[in-house]
């Protein structure tokens, strides 16, 4: 856990359930925005997941590591992906993350949008951020294999 203090958690409690307002703050009052909980997961990593875009611009703005691994592997992205966070993933990418980073099984944010089935951030991916359609999970999983193995025609066709 780096940077777990009171600061750290709450600037990571204001990212999971308060408002920019709140996060901003935190981080006014020396909260290491950098910093992970329990999990490795930073505020970015948490408001990613929420798709609280204020609040991951206002991380990003700070200058919040992009790409920084929880405990699984995920980067902020994977979690934006994770649960269809279009605009949020949209925000990252922008700003410079890696779309290519991968977990601790291998997958890429691609990966996981194509496993899920989340067509609109499988072009997002591809198209804004040049995501690689042949990186390999550690169990020789292509974004398309994911996509045939969960049956997801939509994301397959465009793949």
């Amino acid at each position: 856990m780096r940077g777990f203090g009171r600061r750290t958690f709450d600037v990571i409690e204001a990212a999971r359930s308060g408002t920019a307002a709140e996060v901003e703050e935190a981080i006014h009052l020396g909260a290491d925005i950098s910093g992970s909980d329990e999990h490795g997961m930073t505020a970015l990593h948490h408001a990613s997941a929420r798709g609280n875009l204020p609040i991951v611009s206002l991380l990003v703005k700070y200058g919040a590591d992009l790409d920084v691994q929880d405990a699984t592997g995920m980067v902020p992205l994977h979690s934006a992906v994770v649960h269809d966070r279009v605009q949020v993933a949209a925000r990252l990418m922008l700003a410079g993350c890696s779309v290519d980073e991968t977990d601790l099984r291998g997958y890429t944010p691609l990966h996981i949008a194509a496993s899920n089935g989340h067509t609109t951030l499988v072009r997002l991916l591809v198209e804004l951020g040049g995501a690689s359609l042949q990186t390999k999970t550690k169990l020789m999983l292509t974004p398309l294999l994911c996509s045939v193995e969960k049956k997801r025609l939509t994301t397959i066709r465009y793949l």
